[in-house]
């Protein structure tokens, strides 16, 4: 039997905790499909700042809206697209009505200057992947296997669990549009070289083969046995 694994912190979650034999495990990441890329948008007014999750407190949208109040507010428009209802307040905007696939988030990834998902713990979070896709800088944390998506420095900015050091990695993007629109083309290529549905989808289908030919052989053994 073979464990698929989508992330090598899952790998060493599956050696350490499980006790699966490192030889059983192969690795492939999400995959994400990756159309064309859109021209990027430079809306009117305040720069958007973007987050996706179902769950505000799991997926850390609390800490972002707490970095938000405390040091963003005036400074970029907050987008939360959650099922939870907030209470309106200036430059927060929320999105509950959005569905798996809905166009209107490719349409608002296209025009964020900044994806932040500050969660607290998750191995491959598949809306990290949609803003890679989109070209949009990520910041996150330094949990599960997040640091093998969004590279520290390259493709967005790491951070730990505190609220000011979240906001100062939004602002240090939110000042420098050279340095989002390096990142966010890095992290759109770092998406097509190791996150594109069709290769990972080629990669299970190998490892499913590996998974029939050991079965078969072992099958064979026994009854040669």
């Amino acid at each position: 039997t073979l464990v698929v694994a989508q992330s090598e912190w899952a790998a060493r979650s599956l050696r350490t905790a499980y006790g699966v034999d490192p030889d059983r495990i192969r690795v492939i990441p999400f995959g994400v499909p990756m159309p064309p890329p859109v021209a990027r948008e430079d809306p009117d007014g305040l720069p958007k700042v973007t987050f996706v999750g179902k769950s505000l407190e799991r997926k850390g949208g609390l800490r972002l809206l707490e970095a938000f109040r405390r040091h963003l507010r005036g400074r970029c428009e907050l987008n939360l697209v959650t099922l939870e209802p907030l209470p309106p307040e200036p430059d927060v905007r929320v999105h509950n009505d959005f569905t798996p696939g809905d166009p209107r988030l490719a349409r608002l990834l296209a025009c964020s200057a900044v994806f932040a998902f500050p969660s607290d713990m998750d191995n491959s979070p598949y809306s990290v992947l949609e803003a890679m896709v989109a070209g949009v800088p990520v910041v996150s944390t330094r949990v599960g296997g997040i640091p093998e998506m969004v590279l520290d420095g390259e493709t967005g900015v790491l951070v730990g669990d505190d609220a000011d050091e979240l906001a100062g990695a939004i602002s240090r993007l939110l000042d420098d549009a050279t340095l989002r629109r390096d990142m966010g083309r890095a992290a759109r290529q770092r998406a097509e070289e190791r996150f594109d549905a069709l290769q990972t989808t080629r990669r299970l289908a190998e490892v499913l083969h590996e998974a029939h030919l050991r079965f078969a052989a072992v099958a064979g053994a026994r009854r040669g046995g």
